[in-house]
């Protein structure tokens, strides 16, 4: 479980969140690799995929949306580019 954020309103929901997103992302359809960066706003959730040696690419979801969103063209996109979602 990750730790509590304030956005939502309870653990319950965070929870609910957690695991539909986990759910989602088990879409997403090559290799990829996700961590947690600290900051000074709180942690930052990175999504890398692609080939290391590649130009980077960063992609950023709306607000209210996941990096879940890119599943349906990553595969394409990280043919050429190594990919940073931020979230």
């Amino acid at each position: 479980m990750r730790a509590n954020s304030p956005i939502f309103k309870s653990a319950k929901a965070e929870a609910r969140f957690y695991k539909v997103y986990d759910a989602a992302m088990k879409l997403w359809p090559i290799p990829c690799v996700e961590i947690d960066i600290p900051t000074s706003y709180g942690n930052t959730h990175i999504i890398i995929s692609g080939p290391k040696d590649a130009p980077p690419l960063m992609l950023f979801h709306c607000a209210l949306m996941t990096s879940a969103i890119w599943s349906p063209i990553i595969e394409e996109l990280s043919q050429d580019h190594l990919h940073t979602q931020w979230m």
